[in-house]
């Protein structure tokens, strides 16, 4: 993964990115490369001692939730990621990032 789509992944700066990354790779947990295709890009991958924590997050962050909306239909479990795209959209989060911000309050939902 480049640098750049982390920091757009994590909704930060290319600054505060590099700092992760730099205590990362200190650690042992990341491998940083240069990327044969660009000068100053560079590739990030977990090394084998930064996969073991990489699994166990993804598995506190998708796993537990996926787990809990197991006995919800497909359509109250898309409802439920709708005010968290509206907010990170109107943020300008990095899902968000470069679309116009609504100044237009939202509709209250349906209850």
């Amino acid at each position: 993964m480049r640098t750049t789509r982390l920091t757009d992944l994590m909704g930060t700066d290319a600054s505060a990115t590099g700092r992760h990354v730099a205590h990362a790779v200190d650690r042992g947990r990341i491998d940083r490369r240069p990327d044969s295709r660009g000068g100053r890009i560079r590739l990030l991958r977990p090394t084998g001692d930064g996969r073991t924590p990489l699994a166990e997050m993804h598995e506190r962050t998708s796993g537990a939730p996926v787990r809990h909306l197991a006995d919800r239909s497909a359509g109250d479990a898309g409802r439920l990621t709708e005010p968290p795209a509206r907010l990170r959209a109107d943020c300008g989060g990095p899902r968000g990032a470069g679309s116009a911000r609504s100044t237009a309050p939202h509709p209250a939902p349906d209850v």
